[in-house]
């Protein structure tokens, strides 16, 4: 019996099909109200938010809000030092308390990914703000 040999482009294509690019974890690029949304998980939470700011529970809904990691100046360096950026899936502001909540939609396998883990604590040490997971 022949041996069949593939290239790495066929060997590729073979796996996540001719054209398509399979996401990490599996997850279904979705499109709603004018944005994209890296899962259902994450439009199905934007339309839960977008009743509650119809609603007035929230207002300032912000969708993938992105922030700069930035390391003051101390004994090493002499100005601000951008290590890398965060990006929320969503920023409100809760109408009753006025408090600003920032989301992530995640999955209990994202929660648990290294690089998000490090960005998360980073992000929480350097803004004194908290991230709220879904």
């Amino acid at each position: 019996m022949k041996q069949e040999t593939w290239t790495p482009k066929q060997y590729q294509e073979h796996l996540h099909g001719k054209g398509k690019r399979r996401s990490k974890y599996g997850s279904t690029r979705v499109q709603s109200g004018g944005y994209t949304f890296d899962s259902k998980k994450e439009a199905k939470r934007f339309g839960e938010l977008q009743i509650l700011q119809q609603t007035g529970r929230i207002h300032d809904l912000q969708i993938h809000v992105r922030y700069a990691l930035k390391v003051a100046p101390h004994l090493f360096l002499a100005h601000e030092v951008v290590v890398g950026h965060y990006t929320a899936d969503f920023s409100y502001i809760v109408t009753a308390t006025g408090e600003e909540v920032i989301e992530d939609v995640k999955s209990p396998i994202t929660r648990k990914a290294t690089a998000y883990r490090l960005r998360k604590k980073l992000f929480e040490a350097l803004t004194g703000k908290r991230i709220t997971e879904v």
